[in-house]
């Protein structure tokens, strides 16, 4: 066959596995082992490893973040001064002195984005950068945390 001819019909993936795991099994791979083979591999057989670009995040613009209060800015200082007063050690924790949950945190940030009007949803780590990338612009230096002494 040459190189113009249609290429051969594939054996089913599931079909592959089961036949790869045969000679594989006696050697109890890890995942670390069966990363490494399936490198050099890639690399016997030429084949390359697709990549897309990378995304930056999406930052809400300063119009976006207006349906925040302007009070904000206190109510958060107010919250800081209240949590230090009671001994907290994380900037937002349960009244059994937890942090709340990843999930917990993301919860009320949807909540709270979308009873402000938001287009898009604000989850916790785009929250951040928003809020560094602004205080930033408007000069405030990004050791809050560092200042406040709460995580």
């Amino acid at each position: 066959m040459g190189e113009d001819s249609a290429p051969a019909q594939r054996t089913p993936a599931r079909r592959k596995a089961r036949q790869l795991a045969r000679h594989l099994r006696g050697e109890r791979p890890d995942y670390a082992y069966l990363k490494e083979v399936f490198r050099h591999l890639r690399d016997e057989l030429g084949v390359e490893v697709a990549t897309t670009a990378k995304k930056l995040p999406y930052v809400p613009t300063e119009a976006e973040i207006r349906p925040f209060p302007a009070s904000y800015r206190e109510t958060l200082a107010l919250h800081i001064a209240a949590a230090r007063a009671n001994g907290a050690v994380f900037l937002f924790e349960s009244s059994w002195k937890k942090p709340y949950s990843t999930r917990g945190v993301r919860a009320m940030l949807a909540r709270y984005a979308r009873k402000a009007g938001l287009a898009h949803n604000m989850p916790p780590h785009r929250l951040r950068h928003f809020l560094f990338t602004w205080l930033k612009t408007q000069g405030i230096d990004d050791l809050i945390g560092a200042e406040t002494g709460i995580r």
